[in-house]
């Protein structure tokens, strides 16, 4: 039973950490694809 929920705490854990640089990369390409549109 403590496996499921250390499981499930890593896998939120992964989802928050790979979450970031995608958000990043994904706003990144978004903010190439609009010219003039550079929140720098």
């Amino acid at each position: 039973m403590i496996w499921s929920v250390v499981g499930l705490a890593v896998l939120v854990l992964l989802g928050i950490w790979l979450e970031m640089p995608a958000r990043i990369v994904v706003l990144h390409m978004i903010g190439e694809g609009h010219d003039g549109y550079d929140d720098n």
